[in-house]
């Protein structure tokens, strides 16, 4: 009889990986069983009878992607067959909402985060630092745009497009222009130098579209 070993590691350092689950099961010898990986990222099956063993992948563990690869090995009478199979970790994005004129970090912005491929959406808000960080993203591409602003800014609506690379943080700034001030200040029409108080009337008019 044969026998199988199986190892799994951290596509990006290398790592073993404990506690991933995997199917492995040959159909024309009616074997089919579910194992998880030890502290040593490996799972061992001895007393195998020779034929094409197929290795899925059944959940991974937090923090990784799940692997969608599949393997097929064939296992032979007194041989072991070893296999590697790889993870690759999730990365995150970090919004970071400044003021476009002074860069001070602004808090209370509504954001939303989408993935194009799947449609998921995540409604985000920044925190007093000015910042939002989602983790646990899958590789690919992500759109950021503003919904709200926070008080006392215009609305940035410029779509962001950023992309997560596995393993890693993606940062993506969002400036916001304050709104202006009016101040005005009332005179004398024989003195200029004095300032008057009272008996001042502001009107405002908008056209909206």
């Amino acid at each position: 009889l044969g026998s199988l070993l199986i190892t799994k590691i951290d596509a990006k350092t290398g790592a073993p990986l404990e506690g991933v689950r995997l199917r492995i099961h040959c159909d024309t010898l009616n074997f089919d069983k579910t194992e998880v990986t030890d502290a040593e990222g490996k799972i061992k099956l001895t007393d195998l009878k020779p034929g094409d063993y197929t290795i899925t992948e059944v959940a991974t563990i937090p923090g990784y992607e799940l692997s969608t690869e599949v393997l097929t090995r064939t296992i032979s009478y007194g041989s072991e067959t070893t296999v590697t199979f790889e993870n690759k970790p999730l990365g995150s994005i970090t919004v970071v909402k400044v003021d476009s004129i002074t860069g001070e970090h602004l808090s209370g912005a509504n954001i939303k985060l989408t993935n194009p491929n799947t449609g998921q959406t995540w409604d985000l808000t920044t925190g007093s630092d000015g910042t939002v960080t989602v983790n646990d993203l899958p590789e690919g591409e992500y759109t950021v745009q503003e919904q709200n602003p926070p008080k006392g800014y215009e609305l940035n609506n410029q779509n962001y497009l950023v992309n997560v690379v596995s393993g890693e943080n993606s940062s993506v700034k969002i400036q916001n222009n304050p709104l202006g001030k009016l101040e005005i200040t009332k005179i004398s029409s024989i003195d200029p130098n004095k300032t008057l108080t009272g008996g001042l009337a502001l009107q405002t008019s908008e056209t909206y579209k």
